[in-house]
């Protein structure tokens, strides 16, 4: 049996316009911070930050596309433990 730890994170991310000029009247009040929703494999937790991936290997127990998110940037979140039978098997 194979154990996971998952994460779900609400946070709040910057934002950025991508253009070559900006009108400050119509475009920068658009500017604001954005919330998002992630949801990943669990690589490490501490005091500044929640580091999550989407993929896993696990014969060098390796992995990818990382990304790490600052707690002051957290709205919330929550780990869950999840346990799969059979789920991996070397072939």
């Amino acid at each position: 049996m194979m154990e996971f730890k998952i994460v779900f994170v609400k946070w709040i991310d910057s934002t950025y316009l991508k253009i070559d000029y900006c009108e400050p009247e119509t475009e920068i009040e658009s500017l604001k911070p954005k919330i998002l929703y992630t949801v990943g494999f669990l690589v490490h937790e501490d005091s500044d930050c929640i580091v999550l991936c989407q993929d896993v290997e696990f014969n060098s127990e390796t992995s990818r596309m990382v990304i790490s998110i600052p707690k002051v940037s957290i709205k919330s979140y929550e780990i869950k433990k999840i346990k799969v039978k059979s789920f991996y098997k070397e072939k």
